[in-house]
């Protein structure tokens, strides 16, 4: 069996970057509540992903923990970033997004493009949160 290679086109790009942009400014506390009860699972399933997609999980759990933490009041975050970690997450956890997830590989290409949206948005913050929690970026890739 062949693995299909792919990668976005401009048009898809532009597409999640602006549905990414209208999901940040439309984040509500309810959404953040949601991607936690969820999240676990869905970055449980990612642990298990081929290995070329580590940093991608490490990424994942790393947003999930500091949009956690925030939740319980263990660590001050301005909304902007809730809203950015919270927006990619909701994304990921979406099965039915721009390319299914439900499709071997593929389904991962959109998922990690907008992953990559927030981590370049907030890529200081996550640094800031690393160093309160004493844990090394470049585990992160950041």
């Amino acid at each position: 069996m062949t693995e299909e290679k792919r990668e976005l086109n401009e048009q898809e790009q532009a597409f999640l970057r602006r549905s990414f942009d209208q999901a940040q400014q439309r984040v509500g506390e309810e959404d953040v509540e949601y991607v936690l009860k969820k999240g676990q699972k869905t970055l449980d399933d990612l642990e298990k992903a081929p290995t070329f997609m580590r940093q991608v999980y490490l990424q994942a759990r790393l947003l999930y923990l500091m949009l956690r933490d925030w939740w319980q009041d263990q660590y001050e975050l301005p909304w902007r970033v809730v809203a950015a970690i919270t927006a990619g997450l909701l994304y990921v956890l979406n099965p039915f997004d721009l390319i299914p997830d439900f499709i071997p590989v593929l389904g991962a290409i959109d998922d990690l493009f907008v992953l990559g949206l927030v981590i370049a948005l907030i890529r200081s913050d996550l640094r800031r949160y690393c160093s309160a929690k004493n844990l090394d970026p470049k585990d992160y890739g950041l």
